[in-house]
This record gives structure tokens, C-alpha cells and sequence, in this order.
């Protein structure tokens, strides 16, 4: 009698998760029952499908903890940061009936917690393994998150990455995940192991205030943009019972990450200082580099300073402008960007800037504000974090090539401390802002 094989093609989903703890994988798949004399078609051989790369910054959908991914841009391609404990992101791919190896590759400079991926497939935890420092957020590694990824019906899968750690915490950039097929799925698919609840948030800013307050839900929509800005603004306590007092005012950028931190701190103090927190909208590849940081500056100098001036009571004469890494690098860039007799910023503090990028483009810059002006009575603040692990070695270049020009009325500051980039900004904040508004202050 001739023998007939009914094969039926069934959707799976697969889960791929960032995560901390210890590195296990699934159960070990059943050992395979004898071969038949028939050769079987349900499966084809283990070489019958190329390895397939997912380019992570090509995502069906991102979100978790702390809203999800953004998209990074590489030298070459892109890649996915602001991974977040509890982040992640799907993605849809094909896959045969099979057992796979999968490989994330990832950069991450943290070292004394781990950081770590965990894989799902349909809801089911595949396996968590951990991701390797590499010393810098764009220097990428292999890491095996599995070599048993046991695909029992072919089709398409949804994968998922999160972020996972202490809440809160960075994890790492990853460029992309390489699924390998290293043999034929076991007869029987392998239990289902329920995944773990995401890391949760930390405590929201507003909740540890004591003294003042914090404004959500406004946003600004730049001439000839596409893009929307969303902003947040703390108030001191006494804005509104001393109704005729300017205010000091800090515009903080990339606020989805940094404002929390210096409300905290200024609400703590008491400081009688506005923040001003403007999220990047995840543009912040562009927005805060050449040669586009020039259209965003001009945003900020000519739209929104000037909205914020004309909202709040601020003390035009003290306005001070931060940003973080791309935006330490763009802050900076505002010094030549800015009017050359009456600059709008008299504060700029750049924490462990990218002074790496475009340096040649950067001091040719620096030259033409010399040549056009060379007075520039402002205040700099530049922060650097630890060589290797941070930008301090190029912070301390770019603070010695600003004194070389001799600007009259300039004052740089310059601190440096050993923490890695990602520590950077939390570590600095009292100092910088004793720097700009003397201890303890503003008053």
C-alpha cells in the first residue's frame, strides 16, 4: 500500500526578551525515536535554510517598562538603544520546522550587573543568557541566547526582545539576532514554560516630589517639521505665590531619561530653578549632530526658548541649556550657533559630550566663532566620565581647544569623574548646578 503524509502548517509565535538573572535554557529536547525505512518528509535537512539576520531596529511594535526601543544609527546601518529594563520590541520572521541557534549581537560598557536577553517562543520562555560587556555602547559582540530553539510547525513567527535588570537600569544596544538551523525538531514540541512578569518602573517623578510640581502633556511642533516634541516643566514651589519673581530656568533635552534625575534633585534642595525637559522623539541621531544639529539649534534658539520665555516668568540673563552624550555634543554646538553679541544661553552644560563625532567639523567651527567674535561671555560646565567606558578623554580635548582660543569673558569648568557613561549624568548634577548658581543655589 503506498504510504500517505498529511502535513499541516501551523503559525507560531516566538518571544525574544532582554533580561537579568542566571543563563538556563529550555529543556533538553526528547532523544529522537530510530529512523524509519521510509524516509520521512516532514523535515527538511538541517542546511535547507540560510541564516537569517533580524535587523532589530526593524520592528513590528516596541514598548514595555520604560515605552521601548529607539532606533540607533550606525556607520553603517542601524541598530536599537535606550533599552531600559522591562523594554522590548517584535518582530515577524519565517521560519522551517526545526532546531535553531540564535546569536544577538550586542554592545553594552556595564559591568557590575549583568545584562542579559531572554528568547520566547508562542509566550513560552525559550532562554535567558547573559550579554558580555564590550566596554562601549557601540562595540558589538556574539552572544548565544540558544542553541535550542525547537520550531515544531514551519511558518511565521513573532519575536520579542526586552531589556532585563534591576528596574530601571540600561541593559544594552543590539544590532541584530542570526538564527542558524543546527538540526531537525524533535517528533514531540517541548513543554511550555510560562515567561516572567516584566521588570517593573521605578516610582514616577511626580510621586517623590515634596515642594513643587511637574506639568505633563505639552509639546511643541517646530516650522517645517514632521516632528512633535513633547516637554515637561517643574515648577519650584513658590512659583505661584511669588507671582511677579523671574525664575532661573535649565532646558534639559533627552528629558524621557534625564529630567527625573534633576527634578529630584532640584525639588530636594529646594532650588528655586525651573527645568524645562524636552524629549528627542527619537530623533536624536540627527537632531544632535552634524551637519543637522544646526536646523534643531536654530528650533530651540528661535521657537522654543522663546515660547518658554513668553509661558513662564524667566530670568533671561541666567538661561542655561543641557544635554547628555549626542547632547553634551549639541549643547556645545549651540555656542556657535547662537548670536555672536547677545547669546540666548549664558549657562551650557554638556555632560561627557560626543566630541568624537565630526571632531574635525567641530574645531573648524570653533575657529569661525573665534574669527567672527571673539567675545563669548558665557558660563561652560563640560562633565567627562571614564576614558574607555565614556567620553572623558575627548571632553578634556575639546575643554583645552575652547581656552586655546582666548575668548574674552568665557568660563569653562571642567570635571571629570570615574563612573562609566551611563552613570554620568546622575553623578554631576549637584556639582554642575553649584557651578552654575553657586552651592545650593539658585535662591
Amino acid at each position: 500500500m503506498q504510504n500517505i503524509y498529511i502535513i499541516t502548517f501551523i503559525a507560531l509565535t516566538i518571544w525574544l526578551v532582554g533580561c537579568g538573572g542566571s543563563s538556563s535554557d529550555s529543556e533538553n529536547t526528547p532523544s529522537p525515536a530510530p529512523t524509519p525505512q521510509v524516509p520521512s518528509p516532514s523535515d527538511p535537512p538541517p542546511t535547507s535554510q540560510e541564516d537569517i539576520n533580524v535587523e532589530l531596529e526593524d520592528w513590528q511594535f516596541t514598548g514595555g517598562s520604560f515605552d521601548g526601543f529607539n532606533r540607533h544609527n550606525l556607520t553603517v546601518g542601524g541598530a536599537i538603544n535606550s533599552n531600559q529594563a522591562g523594554d522590548f520590541a517584535e518582530y515577524e520572521v519565517d521560519l522551517d520546522k526545526g532546531i535553531y541557534r540564535v546569536i544577538l549581537e550586542a554592545a553594552t560598557p556595564i559591568e557590575k550587573t549583568p545584562t542579559q536577553v531572554q528568547l520566547h517562543l508562542n509566550d513560552c520562555l525559550i532562554a535567558t543568557a547573559n550579554v558580555q560587556s564590550t566596554s562601549s555602547w557601540n562595540l558589538f559582540a556574539d552572544n548565544v541566547v540558544t542553541d535550542q530553539l525547537v520550531v515544531s510547525t514551519s511558518g511565521q513567527q513573532t519575536l520579542k526582545v526586552i531589556g532585563w535588570g534591576e528596574p530601571g537600569t540600561w541593559q544594552w544596544n543590539a544590532d541584530r539576532l542570526v538564527i542558524s538551523r543546527v538540526g531537525n525538531a524533535p517528533s514531540t514540541a517541548p513543554p511550555c514554560e510560562t515567561p516572567p512578569a516584566l521588570p517593573p518602573t521605578v516610582p514616577s517623578v511626580e510621586e517623590t516630589l515634596d515642594h513643587g510640581e511637574v506639568i505633563d502633556g505639552k509639546q511643541i511642533s517646530p516650522s517645517g517639521y514632521t516632528a512633535t516634541y513633547p516637554y515637561r516643566v517643574y515648577l519650584p514651589n513658590t512659583y505661584t505665590t511669588e507671582t511677579t519673581k523671574p525664575y532661573d530656568v535649565l532646558i534639559i533635552t533627552d528629558a524621557e531619561w534625564n529630567f527625573d534625575s534633576f527634578a529630584r534633585e532640584v525639588d530636594k534642595n529646594q532650588r528655586q530653578l525651573i527645568l524645562v525637559g524636552l524629549e528627542n522623539a527619537g530623533r536624536r541621531d540627527n537632531d544632535f549632530r552634524l551637519p543637522f544639529a544646526q536646523t534643531y539649534i536654530n528650533f530651540i534658539l528661535t521657537e522654543f526658548v522663546p515660547h518658554i520665555v513668553e509661558e513662564y516668568r524667566v530670568k533671561e540673563d541666567t538661561l542655561a541649556f543641557e544635554g547628555f552624550s549626542f547632547g553634551g555634543l549639541m549643547v556645545a554646538l549651540s555656542i556657535f550657533y547662537d548670536d555672536t553679541e547677545a547669546p540666548k544661553f549664558k549657562n551650557i552644560l554638556s555632560i561627557d559630550g560626543s566630541f568624537w563625532d565630526r571632531s574635525a567639523d567641530i574645531y573648524s567651527l570653533l575657529d569661525e566663532r573665534h574669527t567672527e567674535n571673539e567675545n563669548l561671555n558665557i558660563n561652560v560646565v563640560l562633565t567627562g566620565a571614564k576614558p574607555g567606558q565614556g567620553n572623558g578623554t575627548v571632553v578634556r580635548t575639546f575643554a583645552t581647544r575652547l581656552r586655546e582660543q582666548g575668548f574674552k569673558g568665557l568660563t569653562v569648568h571642567e570635571l571629570h569623574y570615574d563612573v562609566p557613561h551611563e552613570q554620568a549624568t546622575d553623578i554631576t548634577i549637584v556639582d554642575s548646578l553649584d557651578l552654575m548658581y553657586g552651592v545650593g543655589g539658585p535662591q
